[in-house]
Parts: C-alpha cells; sequence; structure tokens
C-alpha cells in the first residue's frame, strides 16, 4: 500500500492508507484539420472559382478533428486602444449593433459550403447542424438585445455570446484557434467564425417554424438599450416601479435589453450617480441626468465601436470608455483616481467623489 507522510517525514505523525492523487493527464496539442477539409476548402475558393471548378459540387463535411491557431494576415490595420480579443469583456448593445450591420454587409445573399464545429458543448439544436446549415443561404442578419439572430432561407441561427463570445470574418483556407466553436465557411472564400474561449455563449440552431422565445431569455427581454421609444417621464414612471439599485437596473434584460458591465458603469459615470443608490432615492433632477446619460452614451459607444472596429471584426472596443478599465487613472472630470469594487460578483469602476455612495455604504 502507499504510504502518505505529512510534512516532516516519518514518525508519530505519519499515517498509512492514503493513495496519492495520480498526475493530470496533459492536454493534447491542437491537430491540423483533415484532408477532406482542406480538399472542400480549396474547391470554395475563389482561385478555384476562377479555375472553373464548380462551387455546387461542394457539400458539407466532418468536423474537424482538431483546431489550430489562426495565421494573421499581413497589413491587419491597427486596434484602438483597450481593444481586446475576448479577455471576459461581454458584447453588449453598441458591440452587437455595429457587428450586425457589418455581418450583414459581407454575409446576406453568400451560401454556406462547409460548416466546421469546433467545440460542440455550445451548440443547441436538435438536428445534425453540419447537414442543416450546408447550401442554406442569409437571408439578413439583426439583433435583440445580447442575440444576435442570422436569418437563412430554410432556418435560423441565434447566438447569444454570453461573457466572452465574439465574431470573426476571416480566411476560409486560415487554420482555426482552439476557441473557435463554429465555422461557416462561405462561397465566396470568406469564413464566419463564432470564437468562445469561456464557453459560456450558446449558438441556437433551430428551424422556420421553432418559436424563438423558446430560446432561454429571449421572451423576457425588453426594448433595445440603443433604440427605445420611452420619453423620459414614461422612463422614470417604469424605473421607480423597480425599486432596485441603479446598476441592477441597467444589467435587468427586461428592462433594458443589452446593457452589461462596462457600459452600466459609464452611463453611472456619466450621470454622477453610485451604482448602488436606490431608483426611489432619486429626485427630479437626478432621475433626467440619469435618463439622459443613458441615451447619450448608448450612442457615443456606437459611434466609437463603429469607428474603432477593424474589417475583420474579432474585436471588442473600449478605448473610449472613461471609468471601465481605469482603475488607479485620474477621474476625466475630477482627477480624483477611479477605484476599482465589487458589485455581486461582478466587478465595478467608479469616481469615489463624482459618484458618492448612498448614506451608510462605505464604497
Amino acid at each position: 500500500r502507499a504510504v502518505h507522510h505529512r510534512r516532516g517525514g516519518t514518525g508519530p505523525r505519519a499515517f498509512r492508507g492514503r493513495v496519492p492523487r495520480a498526475p493530470r493527464p496533459r492536454r493534447s496539442a491542437p491537430r491540423p484539420c483533415g484532408r477532406r477539409d482542406r480538399r472542400t476548402l480549396r474547391a470554395a475558393s475563389p482561385r478555384a472559382a476562377a479555375a472553373g471548378a464548380p462551387a455546387s459540387s461542394v457539400g458539407a463535411a466532418a468536423p474537424a478533428q482538431g483546431i489550430a491557431r489562426v495565421v494573421r494576415a499581413h497589413g491587419r490595420p491597427r486596434r484602438a486602444p483597450l481593444a481586446t480579443r475576448g479577455a471576459g469583456l461581454m458584447p453588449e448593445w453598441p458591440d452587437l449593433h455595429v457587428v450586425r450591420s457589418r455581418l450583414e454587409k459581407a454575409l446576406v445573399g453568400r451560401e454556406i459550403v462547409l460548416v466546421r464545429v469546433g467545440d460542440p458543448l455550445v451548440l443547441r439544436s436538435t438536428r445534425p447542424v453540419e447537414t442543416f446549415l450546408a447550401h442554406q443561404r442569409f437571408v439578413s442578419v439583426r439583433h435583440r438585445g445580447k442575440f444576435l439572430i442570422f436569418d437563412l432561407d430554410q432556418g435560423r441561427i441565434v447566438v447569444n455570446p454570453m461573457l466572452a463570445g465574439i465574431f470573426e470574418l476571416a480566411d476560409a483556407e486560415a487554420k482555426l484557434t482552439r476557441s473557435t466553436a463554429l465555422s461557416l465557411v462561405l462561397d465566396d472564400g470568406n469564413d464566419l467564425r463564432y470564437r468562445d474561449d469561456k464557453r459560456m455563449g450558446k449558438v441556437h440552431v433551430v428551424g422556420l417554424d421553432d418559436d424563438l422565445h423558446d430560446i432561454h431569455g429571449f421572451a423576457d427581454l425588453g426594448p433595445d438599450a440603443g433604440d427605445f421609444s420611452w420619453s423620459e417621464g414614461e422612463f422614470a414612471q417604469r424605473a421607480r416601479a423597480t425599486r432596485r439599485e441603479l446598476r441592477n437596473l441597467l444589467q435587468d434584460q427586461s428592462f433594458l435589453a443589452g446593457i452589461g458591465n462596462a457600459y452600466a458603469d459609464e452611463i453611472l459615470w456619466e450621470a454622477m450617480l453610485h451604482p448602488k443608490r436606490r431608483v426611489a432615492t432619486l429626485n427630479d433632477e437626478e432621475m433626467s441626468r440619469f435618463y439622459r446619460s443613458l441615451k447619450d452614451v448608448i450612442a457615443r459607444g456606437a459611434r466609437e465601436v463603429e469607428e474603432g472596429l477593424p474589417p475583420e471584426l474579432g474585436t471588442k472596443i473600449r478605448g473610449h470608455m472613461q471609468v471601465r478599465l481605469r482603475k488607479g487613472k485620474p477621474c476625466p472630470r475630477c482627477g480624483t483616481l477611479i477605484i476599482k469594487t465589487r458589485h455581486g460578483l461582478d466587478d465595478m469602476y467608479l469616481c469615489p467623489r463624482c459618484q458618492p455612495p448612498p448614506k451608510g455604504q462605505i464604497r
């Protein structure tokens, strides 16, 4: 029998009978895609089309056996400051609003010639995804809150990126990354890829007859944060009816859909309100400031993302933010150092001078 000794070696404190834990197996390196995938990609490439290869001969292939790293193309445009390839930044309304517009221009009218599933864990479908999506064409791209919806001629793809999901347009012949969950190769040689290194996002593949309200969280969505039509008075009435803390209210998708941690911090800094203030404690002037800040920050965020997002997507733009991810830096308004604290399970950033805490609250 194996003998386990406490610190100090042998002696009266040693005891028998505990079997040491086996070492955890090392993760194997990714393997490249199979030959069948490479032949299919070559047949679907623009060079093959120019040589006279029939595009209709391309069909759905088996999922790739492994996932390799993407080779970055030369001449890639510089990213905006604090842009990141994931890093746990949740896509929010301004991000998905711009991504939807870019993807609509790139995808509508294109046919899916190859489907590669890199991580089945994120898929939600009662159909075989590879065969169901093959040879379908994109009809439109829209988004609802934090959901991105791809309408096909015979079905839909509904994606909730959750914490770290991200979309990317790449060359179909470029290698896949380990975090690529789904790859849709198009008839023009482009590749729509969904990456999720946290594996928290959900990709729902449904038919045209399926009700989108059956997707978890979709039926409870409130108006979109970027284009709701409430007047200031109606907004105040609806907000005061909840009797919640301000940050919780902003992140409640049934109140307004599409706001997460980053833009909640920015809205409250702009309004000079502490995240833990309760809606019921706001006077009329503070409520008006809250409403205007919400409108202004979301609209400004969409403009900044549009300017900073590169053509291949794949990043989240945060360089325009005033307090988010700026711990220890001076507040742009008063110069006080930005602090980072906790709000439930989330991190939040605020200015302790511009956003004084409610009575009895330290931070």
